[in-house]
């Protein structure tokens, strides 16, 4: 089956953890097969750089598998533990740079109750904050999501003890706080850990009563089990580049009845404020693209259909890919990379962007070059030099 991959955390005897991908067939085989805290033996991957906006391991590299893979189930192996933490103490999280990841294991003085809502692009999301506390008697914000968000509320009554993997701490007001990452872990009660049997042992014997410092936000009231309402307004001077859609909905639909499409953005429910009605809708592609060239390189703005020529994708095939997976998709463009010459033209203007002067190039027009014919043309120019 085509458009299918997972992704598993290997552990060995000698405590190195690994990332590895199954894609396609190898992922319609093995799904069912690979179980947490089982072990398995791996052949005929490849290995490549590990994607780090993927993984929160520190490996470098990764395991990759497609359909020539064996995997197997074996007996499980006592030298090799059911996962690997470095945890650090809250405390610390405070001295981190940020955005970093860290472990953390504690106990959870506090749940809020899932909250559902939806993206500005419509997707569906659920959360749940908890508050978490360790015997640095310090105590941390961290939103958890999807799977982990919708857990029974009794997992998280009565102050459990969890450990958790590949935390992202992130910094607002000066204050940090964590949101657990998709590829990371979350174990309530791990009494196998001897971190968890210490933060236990702490908390029974007088944590529970400690005035604990909470550094998701700069007053909270010591010793405070819940995070305090907060309320706060700024002016945004500048803002960050996100990653952006490859494409948008567009209105199809004929201007003023001649050749021209409209392809003015629609809203969800396919409405088109130019054209003032709902009709025809498809997607079109926008895409930014980074150009190199012998003399430098340069972020360009692909708009539709100039984008199809560039990626060697219609945007109904991009729209199928980013549906099934994120790194699907992703894997698929990136194939693309330095694959074709292209003779592009380019529009430039300038612009103003936060307050500062830049230049917004965009392309309108977008030809692949044939290796062979360009080939020709550097050898006749080179024969010219050589007269």
């Amino acid at each position: 089956m085509d458009g299918m991959v997972f992704s598993v955390e290997l552990l060995d005897r000698e405590g190195g953890e690994i990332r590895a991908s199954l894609f396609n067939e190898a992922a319609e085989q093995h799904y069912d097969l690979m179980q947490c805290g089982r072990c398995f033996t791996l052949c005929n991957g490849s290995v490549r750089p590990a994607q780090k906006k993927y993984s929160v391991l520190k490996h470098g590299y990764e395991l990759v598998f497609d359909g020539r893979c064996q995997i197997h189930m074996v007996d499980d192996d006592a030298d090799i533990g059911a996962v690997r933490l470095a945890v650090q103490k809250i405390a610390s999280v405070t001295q981190m740079a940020v955005p970093s990841s860290v472990d953390i294991c504690g106990v959870i003085v506090s749940a809020e109750h899932p909250q559902e809502f939806q993206t500005k692009e419509g997707k569906a999301l659920v959360k749940r904050e908890i508050t978490v506390a360790d015997d640095s008697g310090h105590s941390v914000l961290i939103t958890l999501w999807g799977d982990r968000a919708r857990l029974d509320s009794r997992e998280f009554a009565g102050s459990p003890v969890v450990a958790l993997k590949g935390v992202q701490v992130k910094e607002w007001m000066s204050c940090r706080s964590g949101s657990m990452a998709e590829a990371g872990s979350m174990i309530l009660n791990p009494t196998f850990l001897p971190e968890a049997q210490r933060v236990a042992a702490w908390w029974y014997k007088g944590g529970n009563q400690q005035r604990l410092t909470y550094i998701s936000h700069s007053s909270s009231p010591a010793g405070s089990l819940r995070p305090p309402q907060r309320a706060t307004s700024v002016e945004i001077s500048a803002m960050s580049q996100q990653a952006m859609p490859l494409y948008y909905m567009a209105c199809l639909e004929l201007k003023d009845g001649g050749d021209l499409q409209c392809n003015r953005r629609v809203d969800e429910t396919g409405y088109c404020r130019m054209c003032q009605k709902s009709g025809k809708v498809g997607p079109r592609l926008n895409v930014r693209c980074r150009f190199q060239d012998a003399f430098g390189s340069c972020w360009v703005t692909v708009f539709h259909p100039a984008a199809e020529k560039v990626l060697g994708s219609t945007a109904e095939s991009i729209v199928e890919l980013s549906q099934q997976s994120e790194e699907i998709c992703e894997e698929a463009l990136k194939d693309t990379y330095y694959d074709e010459m292209f003779e592009l033209q380019l529009r430039a203007k300038p612009d103003t962007w936060g307050g500062e002067a830049k230049t917004n190039v965009t392309c309108v027009g977008a030809q692949r070059i044939s290796s062979r014919e360009h080939s020709r043309m550097l050898l006749k120019e080179i024969h010219q030099l050589l007269k």
